[in-house]
């Protein structure tokens, strides 16, 4: 399965191996607020989904939706995160490091990446 952030279509899209498409979900989003660009998304090894609302260029965009959006396998939200507009404007992109191994924290040594 390939699972894609539709941009302005603000949607998450999976496609099967045959490159058809087999659902798709958008997020509901509380009272006055609205979807823009999934601009990034990322499955949890639990199987849910985070995707990034990214919401505009200006202040006047930055409240019109959710920031952050995880669901569970069956499309509900289970964790959102909107942070007050003079605190944070929009984001595109994000990466989760659940489960993080730091010790296999890489390392720039001699300008090749390595985690020795």
């Amino acid at each position: 399965t390939t699972l894609v952030a539709g941009g302005y279509a603000a949607a998450l899209f999976s496609y099967g191996q045959d490159g058809q498409l087999t659902g798709s979900w958008v997020a509901p989003q509380p009272e006055g607020l609205s979807n823009h660009f999934y601009g990034g998304v990322q499955m949890l090894p639990n199987g849910n989904r985070v995707v990034a609302n990214w919401t505009g260029h200006n202040s006047k965009d930055f409240k019109p939706g959710l920031k952050l959006i995880e669901c569970n396998p069956a499309g509900q939200v289970v964790w959102s995160w909107n942070p007050p507009v003079d605190q944070v404007g929009t984001i595109n992109q994000f990466i989760i490091l659940d489960q993080l191994d730091t010790s296999m924290a890489a390392q720039e040594v001699g300008g090749v990446l390595s985690n020795r």
